[in-house]
């Protein structure tokens, strides 16, 4: 498995498998020196503060650069960055802060190797821990389970294929058009920021779908990353569903340390700034990036905000909280997916814009035959799936407290739905190809 892992990352770009190899084997050093220190009662703070070091310099060096040189008004060239340097490092960085801790204890180089380039989740993910990896590698813990496997990679299949790369090119023709000086109507405008909320949703959990199937496939359960996040109830629900790893990762070793929530409401709200702050950063050398996580930062405070003090906490029914909420996801995906900042304001003012009338089909055929109202019933397709339907955890066994596939329920509706999505995703891959995934930017 590892060597088919490195065999795997090489197919895109073989000159970055040198830095993958580097930054594994200077970690895997690194969490050794701690050990030993660990072992001989020793401090071990300097090293590791050596190895966040390294981490964040490599990550910053490819990814952030050019970001800093911009700011202190030099011009360099782009530098590409390693494919899922940001997931590998974060892999890393647990390990080691980890080690630190005293929760795990290594168990070897060549689980650690494998742990680093296991090819389902080395790409963008989910981000997992040692401690929840390397115990699957030792029998009898092992198991192999064909039956879930293939159900997760086939639901994940489909919402890729055929689901996020329907939505893409609305998504990208209206933000396009909305970036130069003609613009959108305010109809178009909204059009495109609910296309591109499908798109993320179920391009990145499509991903980790077929991460986890293929992760069973293999004997190795990976963590959950999705848990209908459109249907939170507040920004602190949507952060428990969206992205669960990473939401995990931030808390346990950025939120926590900086105080998290034992120091009063300020100092709570400071840090979920500053979390959130970084966490944008982490997604790309932008400021845009930048604003969209201290937004949602500002979000979660809020919420933590109406629970201070008896009597002071606001509840809304549930269905204005979930829609409050998605509304607020969906208008700060803006920032998110414009190419800078102008092009973010530009496509507001589209949003909140005083509409052009629009001109109504005056039949049902005229209606399907117009490709401006067609593209809405795709948008409202999405949305029943997304509203309506539950994820592919919660047809196995999944349990939502642990965010953990408890038991593998598969029957032969399972297999029959698998033979389904994956004949219709074969289909459309062979009339198209698929497009890349958006999370391989980060």
């Amino acid at each position: 498995m590892i060597l088919a892992s490195l065999v795997f990352y090489s197919l895109l770009d073989v000159r970055h498998l040198g830095v993958l190899i580097f930054s594994a084997a200077f970690n895997y050093a690194i969490g050794a020196a701690l050990t030993y220190r660990i072992n001989a009662l020793k401090n071990t703070q300097s090293w590791l503060i050596a190895g966040i070091g390294f981490n964040l310099a490599l990550l910053g060096g490819y990814k952030y650069i050019g970001f800093a040189a911009q700011l202190a008004g030099i011009d360099i060239p782009p530098v590409a960055a390693p494919l899922g340097i940001s997931f590998f490092t974060f892999h890393q960085l647990a390990y080691l802060i980890d080690i630190h801790r005293r929760r795990i204890r290594p168990s070897g180089m060549r689980d650690y190797a494998l742990y680093v380039t296991f090819f389902p989740h080395l790409i963008a993910g989910p981000i997992m821990r040692y401690g929840q990896f390397a115990p699957q590698l030792s029998p009898p813990a092992r198991t192999i389970a064909y039956g879930a496997g293939l159900f997760f990679f086939s639901v994940g299949l489909f919402k890729k294929t055929v689901l996020a790369d329907t939505f893409a090119p609305i998504s990208d023709r209206i933000f396009a058009v909305a970036a130069t000086s003609s613009g959108v109507e305010r109809l178009e405008a909204w059009k495109g920021a609910l296309a591109y909320a499908w798109q993320i949703y179920f391009d990145f959990s499509g991903y980790a779908d077929m991460a986890i199937g293929l992760g069973l496939l293999l004997g190795i359960a990976l963590p959950i990353n999705f848990d209908s996040p459109y249907k939170a109830t507040s920004m602190a629900d949507f952060w428990r569903r969206w992205h669960i790893t990473l939401s995990q990762f931030l808390r346990d070793y950025i939120y926590i340390p900086l105080g998290g929530s034992r120091h009063g409401k300020i100092r709570q709200s400071a840090a979920l700034l500053v979390t959130m702050s970084l966490a944008g950063l982490w997604h790309g050398a932008a400021w845009t990036f930048v604003v969209w996580g201290t937004l949602h930062g500002a979000f979660l405070a809020m919420v933590h905000g109406w629970r201070w003090g008896p009597g002071r906490r606001i509840i809304f029914p549930r269905l204005v909280s979930i829609g409050m909420t998605f509304a607020s996801v969906t208008l700060l995906w803006v920032l998110f997916r414009a190419e800078n900042w102008e092009n973010a304001m530009h496509y507001y003012h589209a949003m909140f814009a005083y509409p052009a009338p629009v001109s109504l089909p005056l039949n049902a055929m005229e209606w399907l035959s117009n490709a401006v109202w067609r593209e809405w019933l795709w948008i409202g397709a999405g949305g029943l799936v997304i509203f309506a339907l539950k994820p592919a955890a919660h047809w196995v066994g999944y349990d939502h407290d642990t965010h953990v596939i408890e038991r593998l329920d598969v029957t032969w509706r399972h297999a029959i739905i698998s033979g389904i999505l994956l004949w219709i995703s074969f289909k459309a891959m062979s009339g198209e190809p698929s497009r890349s995934f958006v999370y391989f930017v980060f």
